[in-house]
Protein backbone atom coordinates (compact mmCIF):
# COMPACT_ATOMS: atom_id res chain seq x y z
CA UNK A 1 0.00 0.00 0.00
CA UNK A 2 3.38 2.31 -0.09
CA UNK A 3 6.81 2.36 0.85
CA UNK A 4 7.07 3.60 4.40
CA UNK A 5 6.61 0.35 6.57
CA UNK A 6 5.35 2.09 9.01
CA UNK A 7 2.43 3.68 7.63
CA UNK A 8 1.65 0.59 5.40
CA UNK A 9 1.90 -2.99 4.44
CA UNK A 10 2.82 -5.80 2.43
CA UNK A 11 -0.59 -6.99 0.21
CA UNK A 12 1.27 -9.93 -1.23
CA UNK A 13 3.98 -12.68 -0.50
CA UNK A 14 5.15 -15.30 -2.40
CA UNK A 15 7.89 -18.00 -2.46
CA UNK A 16 9.12 -20.61 -4.65
CA UNK A 17 11.92 -23.06 -4.31
CA UNK A 18 14.41 -24.87 -6.99
CA UNK A 19 16.52 -27.34 -5.55
CA UNK A 20 20.13 -27.63 -6.69
CA UNK A 21 19.56 -28.77 -10.70
CA UNK A 22 17.22 -26.34 -10.97
CA UNK A 23 13.75 -28.64 -10.21
CA UNK A 24 11.13 -26.38 -8.86
CA UNK A 25 10.14 -27.52 -5.19
CA UNK A 26 6.10 -26.82 -5.69
CA UNK A 27 5.16 -28.10 -2.35
CA UNK A 28 7.10 -25.45 -0.75
CA UNK A 29 5.50 -22.66 -2.77
CA UNK A 30 3.42 -20.04 -0.78
CA UNK A 31 1.65 -17.23 -2.69
CA UNK A 32 -0.34 -15.32 -0.06
CA UNK A 33 -2.56 -12.17 0.03
CA UNK A 34 -3.21 -10.26 3.19
CA UNK A 35 -6.48 -7.84 3.84
CA UNK A 36 -5.50 -4.59 4.45
CA UNK A 37 -7.07 -3.36 8.30
CA UNK A 38 -9.43 0.25 7.30
CA UNK A 39 -6.98 2.49 9.87
CA UNK A 40 -4.55 1.74 7.23
CA UNK A 41 -5.06 4.38 3.99
CA UNK A 42 -3.16 2.89 0.57
CA UNK A 43 -0.74 5.45 -1.19
CA UNK A 44 -2.97 6.65 -4.30
CA UNK A 45 0.80 6.05 -6.01
CA UNK A 46 1.13 2.90 -4.93
CA UNK A 47 -2.56 1.85 -6.07
CA UNK A 48 -1.69 3.07 -9.33
CA UNK A 49 1.74 1.40 -9.88
CA UNK A 50 0.59 -1.99 -8.69
CA UNK A 51 -2.98 -1.78 -10.43
CA UNK A 52 -4.71 -2.40 -7.83
CA UNK A 53 -8.61 -1.73 -7.85
CA UNK A 54 -9.54 -0.31 -3.71
CA UNK A 55 -11.64 -2.39 -3.70
CA UNK A 56 -9.63 -6.01 -3.51
CA UNK A 57 -7.59 -4.60 -0.43
CA UNK A 58 -10.36 -6.12 1.56
CA UNK A 59 -9.52 -9.78 0.25
CA UNK A 60 -7.42 -11.91 1.11
CA UNK A 61 -6.16 -13.84 5.07
CA UNK A 62 -6.66 -12.14 7.97
CA UNK A 63 -3.27 -10.33 9.16
CA UNK A 64 -2.23 -12.54 11.71
CA UNK A 65 -3.00 -15.48 9.78
CA UNK A 66 -0.85 -13.87 7.03
CA UNK A 67 2.30 -13.95 9.38
CA UNK A 68 1.87 -17.23 10.50
CA UNK A 69 1.58 -18.50 7.12
CA UNK A 70 5.04 -16.23 5.80
CA UNK A 71 6.84 -18.01 9.39
CA UNK A 72 5.42 -21.54 8.13
CA UNK A 73 6.64 -21.04 4.48
CA UNK A 74 10.34 -20.26 5.83
CA UNK A 75 10.44 -22.92 8.32
CA UNK A 76 9.31 -25.82 5.87
CA UNK A 77 11.78 -24.21 3.77
CA UNK A 78 14.20 -24.56 6.25
CA UNK A 79 13.87 -28.15 7.38
CA UNK A 80 13.63 -29.53 3.73
CA UNK A 81 16.62 -28.22 2.80
CA UNK A 82 18.36 -29.12 5.92
CA UNK A 83 16.54 -33.00 5.36
CA UNK A 84 18.42 -32.95 2.00
CA UNK A 85 21.46 -31.99 3.13
CA UNK A 86 21.82 -34.51 5.95
CA UNK A 87 20.47 -36.94 3.54
CA UNK A 88 23.90 -36.55 1.36
CA UNK A 89 26.37 -35.23 3.51
CA UNK A 90 29.22 -38.39 4.33
CA UNK A 91 30.34 -37.36 8.15
CA UNK A 92 29.15 -36.54 11.25
CA UNK A 93 29.99 -33.12 11.46
CA UNK A 94 28.18 -30.43 13.16
CA UNK A 95 25.54 -29.04 10.54
CA UNK A 96 24.48 -26.00 12.37
CA UNK A 97 26.80 -23.66 10.65
CA UNK A 98 26.42 -25.74 7.16
CA UNK A 99 25.27 -22.98 4.15
CA UNK A 100 22.06 -24.98 2.97
CA UNK A 101 19.66 -22.47 1.82
CA UNK A 102 20.43 -19.40 -0.41
CA UNK A 103 17.50 -16.87 -0.62
CA UNK A 104 17.26 -14.60 -3.09
CA UNK A 105 15.24 -11.16 -3.23
CA UNK A 106 15.32 -8.05 -5.15
CA UNK A 107 15.71 -4.81 -3.32
CA UNK A 108 15.62 -7.47 -0.42
CA UNK A 109 16.29 -3.93 2.52
CA UNK A 110 12.46 -3.22 1.34
CA UNK A 111 11.14 -6.91 1.80
CA UNK A 112 12.88 -6.99 4.96
CA UNK A 113 11.35 -4.08 6.60
CA UNK A 114 7.87 -5.15 5.24
CA UNK A 115 8.39 -8.74 6.64
CA UNK A 116 8.98 -7.41 9.79
CA UNK A 117 6.05 -5.09 10.62
CA UNK A 118 3.96 -7.78 9.35
CA UNK A 119 5.47 -10.28 11.79
CA UNK A 120 6.05 -7.71 14.65
CA UNK A 121 2.04 -6.25 14.02
CA UNK A 122 0.88 -9.97 14.98
CA UNK A 123 2.95 -10.19 17.90
CA UNK A 124 5.58 -12.61 16.84
CA UNK A 125 8.94 -12.71 18.25
CA UNK A 126 11.01 -13.59 15.05
CA UNK A 127 10.41 -11.15 12.79
CA UNK A 128 12.83 -12.12 10.34
CA UNK A 129 12.23 -15.72 9.70
CA UNK A 130 14.29 -15.84 6.68
CA UNK A 131 17.48 -14.76 8.77
CA UNK A 132 18.35 -17.56 10.49
CA UNK A 133 21.77 -20.48 10.53
CA UNK A 134 21.99 -22.27 7.27
CA UNK A 135 20.02 -19.91 5.22
CA UNK A 136 22.35 -16.58 3.53
CA UNK A 137 20.20 -14.35 1.60
CA UNK A 138 21.41 -12.51 -1.39
CA UNK A 139 19.85 -8.90 -2.56
CA UNK A 140 20.27 -9.21 -6.55
CA UNK A 141 20.19 -5.61 -6.62
CA UNK A 142 23.27 -5.07 -4.57
CA UNK A 143 24.74 -8.18 -6.77
CA UNK A 144 24.55 -5.83 -9.95
CA UNK A 145 26.15 -2.82 -7.95
CA UNK A 146 28.93 -4.74 -7.57
CA UNK A 147 28.56 -5.95 -11.06
CA UNK A 148 28.52 -2.16 -12.02
CA UNK A 149 31.86 -0.95 -10.14
CA UNK A 150 33.29 -4.32 -11.11
CA UNK A 151 32.74 -5.29 -14.77
CA UNK A 152 31.02 -2.28 -16.19
CA UNK A 153 31.75 -3.16 -19.30
CA UNK A 154 30.62 -6.97 -19.23
CA UNK A 155 27.54 -6.12 -16.87
CA UNK A 156 24.45 -5.46 -19.16
CA UNK A 157 22.35 -2.63 -17.97
CA UNK A 158 19.99 0.38 -18.82
CA UNK A 159 19.87 3.95 -17.48
CA UNK A 160 17.06 6.03 -15.98
CA UNK A 161 14.98 8.28 -17.75
CA UNK A 162 14.37 12.37 -17.30
CA UNK A 163 11.06 13.61 -17.92
CA UNK A 164 11.78 14.23 -21.37
CA UNK A 165 12.05 10.35 -21.82
CA UNK A 166 15.88 11.36 -22.53
CA UNK A 167 18.89 8.94 -20.79
CA UNK A 168 20.12 10.39 -17.64
CA UNK A 169 23.88 8.93 -16.15
CA UNK A 170 21.93 7.59 -13.25
CA UNK A 171 21.94 3.29 -14.23
CA UNK A 172 18.62 1.72 -13.37
CA UNK A 173 18.88 -1.28 -11.29
CA UNK A 174 15.31 -1.85 -11.08
CA UNK A 175 14.26 -5.82 -11.40
CA UNK A 176 12.05 -5.04 -14.45
CA UNK A 177 15.37 -2.62 -16.35
CA UNK A 178 17.80 -5.33 -15.13
CA UNK A 179 15.66 -8.12 -16.95
CA UNK A 180 15.06 -6.02 -19.95
CA UNK A 181 18.69 -5.00 -20.56
CA UNK A 182 19.60 -9.11 -20.12
CA UNK A 183 17.00 -10.47 -22.57
CA UNK A 184 14.24 -11.44 -19.99
CA UNK A 185 10.97 -10.87 -20.75
CA UNK A 186 9.05 -8.24 -18.07
CA UNK A 187 5.15 -7.37 -18.64
CA UNK A 188 4.65 -4.41 -16.83
CA UNK A 189 1.57 -4.86 -17.10
CA UNK A 190 2.46 -8.02 -14.32
CA UNK A 191 4.75 -6.53 -12.12
CA UNK A 192 3.88 -5.24 -9.12
CA UNK A 193 0.59 -6.35 -9.42
CA UNK A 194 1.70 -10.27 -8.80
CA UNK A 195 4.66 -11.02 -6.38
CA UNK A 196 4.96 -14.82 -7.72
CA UNK A 197 5.47 -12.89 -11.17
CA UNK A 198 8.04 -10.95 -9.59
CA UNK A 199 9.68 -14.03 -8.36
CA UNK A 200 9.95 -15.73 -11.02
CA UNK A 201 11.44 -12.88 -13.08
CA UNK A 202 14.15 -12.52 -9.86
CA UNK A 203 14.96 -16.17 -9.75
CA UNK A 204 15.08 -16.01 -14.11
CA UNK A 205 17.78 -12.46 -13.76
Amino acid sequence: TGLNAEDHRVTQFALAAWNNNGKPQDELTVDIRQQVPDYVIASPEALLVTSTDPSTLSQGLHPVQFAERIDTAFKKLRHAARDIYLAKRKSDKQTREVIKLLALAHNKRFDDRMIYRTRAESLHHRGRPHHYRGVISLDTRIIARALLAFTPKKFKYDYHLDDNGKKTAFPNLTLGALCKANGLKYDESKAHKDAMYDLKCGHAL
